[in-house]
């Protein structure tokens, strides 16, 4: 099969690898050789922003949806649904990300978690209204420490992991990495997620 866009370079690798510590998603169906990479959300202008990095790569769709009713108040809310389609590069990349479930591949971590994905993954995961979180609910205590101890070691950054009543573990940045993190981030403009980068 013939693929057309952009190959695959170094700046996408950071970007995926900041989008799949935080919302991103492979997807790869039973019936199909090959995965994809697939988001949904009601940040507009986010989605847009990996919308028009993606299709330098990859072929994608982009739309507008309305979710399913709740549950329990029966509204439904407006969101916008990314996909790529499949392709052998996304195959790759989700038999080193996932095993039952998401998972920290240690050699991508160490080779492309740089300034950009380190913000990607922030504006993806992260909160900045009662200090700097990472919320890490989707990896394991051990996976959580080792990304801890390269916001140490690489960026300088120090913090905490903390528990909620799930068990489910994230990272708090010490009061002292604030500065040096607001320095890292503001080397990026990202659309939509000038609220969570102005700290």
């Amino acid at each position: 099969m013939q693929y057309n866009g952009k190959k695959i370079d170094q700046k996408f690798h950071e970007f995926i690898t900041g989008c799949l510590l935080g919302d991103g998603s492979l997807e790869r169906q039973s019936k199909r050789r090959n995965a994809r990479y697939a988001e949904g959300g009601s940040n507009q202008k986010y989605l847009e922003w990996k919308h028009n990095f993606l299709k330098q790569y990859f072929p994608c769709s982009f739309d507008e949806r309305l979710s399913s009713p709740h549950t329990k108040t029966g509204k439904r809310y407006q969101g916008w649904w990314l996909k790529t389609t499949v392709h052998p590069e996304i195959t790759k990349l989700h038999s080193q990300w996932y095993s039952s479930q998401k998972v920290i591949p240690t050699d991508i971590i160490q080779k492309y978690l740089t300034d950009f994905a380190l913000t990607v993954w922030f504006c993806d995961d992260g909160c900045s209204t009662e200090g700097i979180f990472f919320y890490t609910f989707g990896f394991s205590e051990l996976e959580v420490k080792l990304l801890a101890d390269i916001l140490k070691s690489r960026f300088g950054l120090s913090s905490s992991i903390l528990e909620n009543q799930r068990n489910q573990f994230m990272i708090r940045l010490d009061a002292e990495s604030k500065k040096r993190f607001r320095k890292i981030t503001s080397k990026f403009e990202i659309p939509g997620m000038q609220y969570k980068l102005i700290f």
